[in-house]
C-alpha cells in the first residue's frame, strides 16, 4: 500500500509553485519517517508518493495522508485547496490526498 498526494495546478499557478509545494510535503512526510519519491502524474501535476506498511483501510490511508496537506493549505486558503472539485481549483495548487 502507498500513500499517494496529487499535486495540481490551479488556473494562473506557477510549475515553480506546484514544485515547491511538492518539496515541502516530502519534508512533512519524510519528517514522519515515510521515505517519498516523487511522480509526474501524465497530465499537468505531480505527486508525492511514500509506501505504507502493514495493512491500512482506505480511510485510514484518506486520515493519514489529510494531516500533512492540510497543514500547507492551511497556512494560504487563497493559493491552495484540498477539495478535489474543479469549482475550487481556480487560482488553487490542489494538494488533494488520494
Amino acid at each position: 500500500m502507498r500513500l499517494v498526494v496529487d499535486l495540481d495546478p490551479g488556473e494562473g499557478i506557477e510549475w515553480d509553485f506546484v514544485q515547491d509545494t511538492a518539496l515541502e510535503l516530502r519534508e512533512l512526510v519524510e519528517g514522519e519517517g515515510l521515505k517519498t519519491w516523487p511522480k509526474v502524474t501524465g497530465g499537468k501535476g505531480l505527486h508525492v508518493m511514500a509506501p505504507l506498511e502493514g495493512k491500512i483501510t482506505h480511510d485510514e490511508g484518506h486520515a493519514y495522508s489529510k494531516a500533512p496537506v492540510e497543514r500547507i493549505a492551511k497556512r494560504d486558503p487563497m493559493r491552495y485547496t484540498t477539495s478535489a472539485a474543479m469549482a475550487q481549483r481556480a487560482g488553487a495548487a490542489v494538494p488533494a490526498e488520494n
